[in-house]
């Protein structure tokens, strides 16, 4: 699984001035050169996850980012993760938050998507699982198979094609203190590659 003992196979991109085009990287295929090539003008994948003044918008970065750190010497900072902002949501509101979301639980109850995109998110995670988790009989191994298997490339840029819809409705949702409550505690789990030992991520939502 993906972490510092598992192999990162794929990073899945979508930009702000154009949300309808997901940028799929093969990273097996292209290993440490995926973050470190540069554009004419200097510019690197590295160099854009760990600026601070760039936002990342992620879900639960924790595992990815030990990934990131501990196999090609990339520390993103500036992230702003909407597993978290979806605890400040509700939390926001005055409810009670223990655990955090998965991800298709956020874009079922995502505002922004109409009902046939959240019915093809469920159906895309459930047919996706069953290739990959081991529990479902699937094989992690299916991610370094080339050419790639069509289910999970359309999986994989499926995993960041509503990020930016959750995100809109989360900052609209947050005041500014709590949005910057959201940026402390992101900024917390971007240190998770700290950890002298791999931790598991727990499904506790933290304090903050």
């Amino acid at each position: 699984k993906l972490c510092r003992h598992g192999a990162m196979c794929l990073a899945q991109f979508s930009c702000e001035s154009d949300p309808s085009t997901i940028f799929v990287v093969d990273v097996y295929q292209l290993g440490p050169s995926t973050f470190s090539m540069q554009t004419t003008n200097g510019t690197s994948l590295k160099a854009i996850l760990e600026d601070p003044n760039v936002r990342k918008v992620w879900f639960d970065p924790r595992n990815d980012i030990d990934a990131l750190y501990h196999y090609f010497g990339v520390r993103p900072r500036g992230i702003f993760d909407l597993q978290i902002a979806e605890v400040a949501v509700r939390r926001r509101k005055g409810l009670k938050v223990s655990y955090v979301l998965g991800l298709s639980k956020c874009l079922e109850s995502c505002p922004g998507l109409i009902k046939d995109q959240k019915q093809f998110a469920v159906r895309l995670n459930e047919l996706g699982k069953k290739l990959f988790e081991p529990f479902h009989g699937g094989s992690y191994d299916v991610f370094k198979q080339r050419p790639m298997n069509h289910v999970i490339l359309v999986y994989a840029a499926h995993d960041v094609r509503y990020m930016l819809a959750l995100y809109e409705n989360y900052r609209d949702a947050l005041d500014l203190s709590w949005e910057r409550r959201v940026e402390m505690c992101s900024a917390e789990r971007g240190n998770w590659c700290l950890n002298l030992e791999y931790v598991i991520p727990s499904s506790e939502a933290p304090s903050f």
